[in-house]
């Protein structure tokens, strides 16, 4: 039932993308072909922990991902004491505040 199923809707959609063809429509020829072509993927409802144990609920898939991207985006930090001695931090000199006259011009 289902194969008959999907085979109908591919024949329709051959039909209408014939039809778009003789009317030059070149934009829902494309539109029509990527949708035949798209390969269908699926989604997995399991994920495995650290330990290789299967994850089955949502709660748990989530705080593995969470765990993931924790462990992948947050490095340590291991700064090096002698350059942080080293380094010269500069004052900040004030610059003089922009005139009216600027902003109107840069508004123009």
């Amino acid at each position: 039932m289902i194969k008959r199923a999907l085979t109908a809707y591919t024949h329709n959609k051959c039909s209408q993308c014939e039809l778009d063809i003789r009317e030059g429509n070149t934009h829902a020829i494309y539109k029509r072909i990527r949708e035949l072509s798209r390969r269908k993927t699926t989604l997995t409802n399991v994920l495995l922990d650290k330990n290789g144990n299967q994850i089955n609920d949502a709660t748990g898939i989530r705080e593995r991902w969470k765990q993931h991207f924790h462990e992948k985006l947050n490095l340590p930090i291991n700064p090096n004491p002698v350059a942080l001695r080293n380094l010269t931090i500069s004052p900040l000199e004030p610059s003089p505040p922009t005139l009216r006259s600027e902003v109107e011009a840069a508004l123009k």
